[in-house]
């Protein structure tokens, strides 16, 4: 089967339609970027299920120093370092990214962040937004957002096939359309932001297309995976 091969120019090709890929192809601006998915921003993404709220250090006795400390105390050995504190320290700012852009947290009488107490946190740090349904409200805002900016372009209907290999590295994705046609989309850079690997178990809280494909693609091309055992299951699962 033959391809059409479209070149992107100066875009950056993001793969997926969720939050990690929305995010990205925000902050991106004024940079294009190209978001490609099978469905539309937000329709299949793990984090419109997410119930609970977003935890960073946002309180005004909190500080991610703490944040990084109840991070690695529960992790019991298995928790890099690095990682946790750069997730705790770029956290809050991210969290008001999300506020600025219109997801509505709760609030206190003060116009603060009404901040939840869970599980091993010493502190609450969880942004909630009506009790538990900040994953879906936050996902609502991002697909808004995204398809209102001028700099970021969404083509539906397209679902990855394999990555192209060009001089160097990846030189971009073959997708497949929904009448089953083959396309050929060439980027200087690709990022793929296409989800975990719960929808390959016969019983997961994760929505069902979750199956590890950009895992497998990066693999194929010689990315080196890191702790691909750590699955998230729900206790009601």
């Amino acid at each position: 089967m033959t391809s059409d091969a479209h070149d992107l120019g100066d875009a950056v090709l993001i793969v997926g339609a969720g939050l990690a890929a929305l995010f990205l192809a925000l902050k991106l601006s004024p940079r294009p970027a190209v978001v490609i998915a099978p469905r539309a921003p937000g329709e299949a993404a793990s984090s419109a299920w997410a119930q609970g709220g977003v935890a960073a250090a946002l309180g005004v006795d909190d500080a991610p120093e703490l944040h990084v400390a109840d991070t690695i105390a529960a992790g019991d050995g298995l928790v890099d370092a690095r990682v946790a504190r750069r997730l705790a320290e770029d956290g809050p700012a991210r969290v008001r990214d999300l506020a600025d852009l219109g997801t509505p947290f709760d609030r206190d009488a003060d116009g603060r962040f009404s901040l939840s107490l869970e599980a091993a946190h010493s502190r609450a740090r969880v942004a909630r937004v009506k009790g538990d349904l900040a994953g879906r409200a936050i996902m609502e805002i991002m697909a808004g957002a995204a398809s209102a900016a001028g700099h970021v372009e969404i083509r539906t209907g397209l679902r990855m096939a394999g990555l192209v290999h060009g001089d160097g590295g990846v030189a971009g994705v073959l997708a497949r359309t929904a009448d089953g046609r083959l396309i050929e989309l060439r980027a200087s850079e690709t990022v793929l932001a296409v989800g975990g690997v719960g929808g390959l178990f016969d019983v997961t809280t994760n929505p069902p297309g979750a199956r590890g494909v950009g895992m497998a693609a990066a693999a194929r091309a010689g990315a080196v995976i890191a702790d691909p055992e750590f699955v998230q299951f729900h206790p009601t699962a």
